[in-house]
């Protein structure tokens, strides 16, 4: 009890300090907000598209290789090396290189003349060449390379083999000093010479695709004006932030596959640095609210799955271990999940809605979770006319009566932007807490609902950032080494704790 009252203490000290300076940080003149670099958003939206991003890419590669196939006609190349020597017994390599220049240009003629083409294409037998024929020495050499190119690879070797059939023929119009001899015979060509691989264009395109895809998803995704930090709570909001909760992993229950434990503070699995943030959190609203001689705190969000109905129930945990007397209540009718959290077995809850339209009174309204020690009002009806409901006298004169039965009231209301049962509530509460997920809503839309609740009954008092991972940067480089180290420590360790304590608790209540 020292402990807590001290740190009650420290808390009260911090929030005299907040409002002496004003704890707000103005927005500069213009408009114009410097945008801060998180790596770790960056990173997380790269991941969660990359799914998207490699399809999209492979998609690129696949359309680039079926256009290579289309638009480009492979060409073939038949090659024949002969060797060009100087008829004589006194002929020397000099002389060989000389004679095979002169031939050459000879030797290009001959075969690329048109009454070459004439036996040729008499020798193919459909009248035409099909086919594209050179001659070239090879440099500082006595090699003469004869090529024949075609789109078809069995046509550039007859073509090229026709050729050769008439060598006589061709040494006919040569010197007869020149002697021709065949170093490398021609093959029939198995693979095309003549364009470039459309596989090896289409991964060309792939990655290129890839890159680009991967460059542009962290561009929009630095470009998303969404609060990534607590500071950005303050710059551009305007408003305090209460506190930060860390992204915990969930842990999937062993009874069904598919469903996740409730990540309540007071489970052993979940661990200590998430436990801690809500015991600072809750002492800074029970601070917050006893100066405003508050009692009633709503607490909500702009969008669904920002964890809000998670946050008040282990804030009211948190509350109700301090030794208040707290009531948790969902006024979520659209949508009702608290029982879901608490693993309430029985789905057929429907005193608060039948209370709220004069059916029922409120003898069996409130229930004791004995294992939390909390009280809680919970509802498990969707009603479609939550609004109309919610908007009568019953609900005003319900809260009045339970706000002198209770230290403080917890109230779980639906999403801003869903439906307009928020507002209403806010009406009727004393205080609002906006529960806002790190880098998931765009900042126009938090000042829009905090616009609303300050034109309310129900002023905020803060905003919490939900579910932080917080900066990769700031981890690579080492930035507050202490908080990290102990942060990583803490929730290793308690998690290990946590699982262990449980399955030894099952094995010692198996074995009774």
């Amino acid at each position: 009890m020292p402990r807590m009252q001290a740190a009650d203490e420290r808390e009260q000290a911090q929030l005299n300090t907040d409002n002496m300076s004003g704890a707000r940080v103005m927005t500069p003149a213009g408009g114009l907000q410097q945008r801060d670099m998180n790596l770790g958003t960056i990173f997380r939206d790269v991941r969660k598209n990359l799914y998207t991003v490699l399809c999209l890419a492979i998609s690129a590669g696949l359309i680039a290789y079926i256009i290579f196939l289309k638009i480009q006609i492979p060409v073939y190349t038949v090659q024949a090396t002969y060797v060009v020597t100087a008829t004589g017994y006194n002929n020397s390599a000099i002389q060989n290189l000389n004679t095979a220049n002169e031939v050459a240009n000879n030797f290009s003629k001959i075969v690329t003349s048109s009454e070459m083409a004439s036996i040729i294409s008499k020798e193919l037998g459909d009248g035409k060449v099909g086919g594209t024929i050179s001659a070239n020495i090879v440099e500082e050499t006595n090699l003469l390379q004869l090529r024949v190119t075609s789109e078809d690879p069995r046509r550039a070797f007859l073509i090229i083999r026709s050729i050769m059939n008439n060598q006589k023929m061709i040494l006919n119009y040569l010197s007869d000093r020149v002697r021709l001899s065949v170093l490398v015979s021609p093959d029939v060509p198995e693979r095309a010479s003549g364009v470039a691989d459309p596989g090896k264009k289409a991964v060309q395109v792939f990655l290129i695709a890839l890159a680009i895809l991967l460059a542009l998803t962290a561009l929009l995704s630095y470009l998303r004006d969404t609060v990534r930090s607590s500071k950005d709570i303050e710059n551009k909001l305007d408003i305090n932030c209460l506190g930060t909760i860390g992204h915990e992993e969930k842990i999937r229950t062993r009874r069904k596959k598919k469903s996740v434990q409730s990540m309540l503070i007071t489970r052993p699995t979940v661990s200590f640095p998430y436990t801690e943030s809500i015991h600072r959190i809750s002492r800074k609203i029970r601070n917050r609210m006893h100066k405003d001689g508050s009692k009633i705190l709503m607490v909500t969000s702009v969008m669904e799955n920002e964890g809000k109905s998670t946050v008040i129930s282990n804030l009211a945990l948190s509350l109700s271990a301090a030794g208040r007397k707290v009531l948790l209540m969902d006024l979520d009718m659209r949508k009702p999940s608290l029982y879901k959290i608490f693993e309430v077995e029985d789905t057929n809850i429907d005193t608060l809605g039948k209370v709220l339209m004069g059916e029922s009174g409120t003898g069996d309204l409130v229930q004791v979770l004995s294992k939390e020690h909390l009280c809680v009002i919970f509802n498990t009806k969707e009603y479609s006319r939550s609004t109309e409901l919610l908007s009568g006298e019953r609900l005003k004169v319900l809260l009045e009566y339970l706000k002198g039965r209770f230290d403080y009231i917890l109230i779980d209301t639906p999403p801003m932007q869903s439906v307009a049962d928020a507002e209403v509530i806010a009406g009727v509460a004393d205080a609002s807490l906006m529960v806002i997920r790190e880098h998931q809503v765009p900042v126009p839309a938090i000042l829009e609902a905090l616009d609303s609740l300050r034109d309310s009954h129900a002023q905020p008092i803060g905003c919490v950032l939900n579910d932080s991972y917080g900066d990769i940067g700031e981890s690579l480089g080492g930035y507050q080494y202490g908080s990290d180290y102990g942060y990583r420590y803490g929730r290793g360790y308690g998690k290990y704790y946590g699982r262990y304590y449980g399955r030894y608790a099952e094995q010692r209540k198996r074995g009774k």
